[in-house]
């Protein structure tokens, strides 16, 4: 009875999430097709990545240009996470609240990439959108140290009762607010739709618009 109530919260918790966000989703996708260059318009347009889904900082990654929007890593970093990330996944969307446990560089960005949610649009013209997350330290509570060595009476080892239970504090860091199912769901239409617009623009014999400058 418990799991069942647990589970029925989870999903009004994902259902509030999906009521509040699906029309400034929905406005977000619809405004997309009007702009000629929309990797810069995914961050400098209103609303943008960050309101389309929370975190402290996105960017844009389209052939030889990164375009950003609040607290994100260096280029370089950048180009590190997508080195260790998306070229070496094959799902469609990359998700983690703990960067470092991916990629060991990732400790030293922790303060902007703890966490990660992106996705490749396009391999071929490297355009990439990731978001980031940055770390949130946590406190774990332990009914005793779960590191400490056991302790025998000097003659044999036994199970025993732990002699004290005493609350024991772990400082967790690296890790990030983890990522929804519904932020990820959002993440994977965003793609479909720049996928689409990708594949409909016109060639520059055709217009002035060209697929190089989605």
């Amino acid at each position: 009875m418990l799991s069942i109530r647990i589970a029925a919260l989870e999903d009004n918790e994902d259902c509030a999430y999906r009521s509040k966000t699906n029309s400034l989703q929905a406005k977000f996708l619809a405004e997309l097709p009007r702009f000629s260059d929309v990797a810069s318009a995914l961050v400098s347009q209103s609303p943008n990545l960050l309101t389309f889904i929370p975190a402290t900082g996105a960017a844009v990654c389209f052939a030889n240009r990164v375009v950003i929007v609040g607290s994100v890593p260096s280029e370089s970093q950048i180009t590190t996470i997508l080195q260790s990330t998306l070229n070496r996944v094959q799902a469609p969307i990359f998700a983690t609240d703990c960067l470092q446990d991916r990629m060991h560089e990732a400790r030293e960005f922790v303060d902007t990439a703890s966490g990660v949610l992106a996705f490749t649009v396009s391999k071929s013209q490297n355009f990439h959108v990731l978001w980031f997350r940055t770390e949130q330290v946590q406190m774990v509570k332990w009914g005793g140290d779960p590191n400490k060595p056991i302790q025998g009476d000097g003659t044999e080892l036994r199970l025993s009762p732990r002699k004290s239970f005493e609350i024991w504090k772990q400082e967790v860091r690296g890790k990030s607010e983890a990522w929804t199912q519904p932020e990820i769901e959002a993440a994977a239409e965003l793609r479909a739709t720049l996928m689409s617009l990708l594949l409909s623009a016109p060639s520059d014999d055709n217009s002035g618009r060209s697929a190089a400058s989605v």
